[in-house]
């Protein structure tokens, strides 16, 4: 088996965002630019198992914000299933639910410390794998 079409595109989107970050000229005249070294086929084909594989992975030389794994989820999702879901939106109104009830948590129990595990971009793919299912 081998990579169709649409991963390849969404592999070169995820590199984008590897090399945007090296913006000086000579950094980009030195330096080799990144590029996955893998032709990993994603099994199950989805797109959690395609973020785990090509996902932006903070490094020490590297760190992607959430907004940064947000967008490029969201632009692999529209490649990978050509469709039109505004993963965004739906990612910020959990966010938001997740804030609601946080609150509420702390309002109804007073002096007690909490320690909140903010979702992440990677934790909602995880929370939501069943919403996306196989791409062809």
């Amino acid at each position: 088996m081998k990579l169709i079409e649409s991963e390849i595109i969404a592999i070169g989107i995820i590199e984008a965002f590897y090399n945007k970050n090296r913006k000086g000229f000579l950094k980009k005249l030195f330096s080799k630019r990144f590029k996955f070294n893998t032709n990993e086929i994603p099994n199950p084909r989805n797109l959690v198992e395609f973020w785990n594989i090509y996902g932006l992975k903070n490094t020490k030389e590297l760190s992607f914000t959430k907004e940064e794994k947000l967008e490029c989820i969201s632009k692999c999702y529209t490649i990978l299933y050509n469709d039109n879901f505004n993963l965004k939106d739906d990612y910020n109104q959990k966010l938001n639910k997740f804030n609601t009830d946080a609150r509420k948590a702390i309002k109804n129990n007073p002096g007690v410390h909490f320690n909140w595990n903010i979702p992440s971009p990677e934790k909602y793919l995880n929370e939501n794998r069943d919403k996306f299912q196989n791409y062809s």
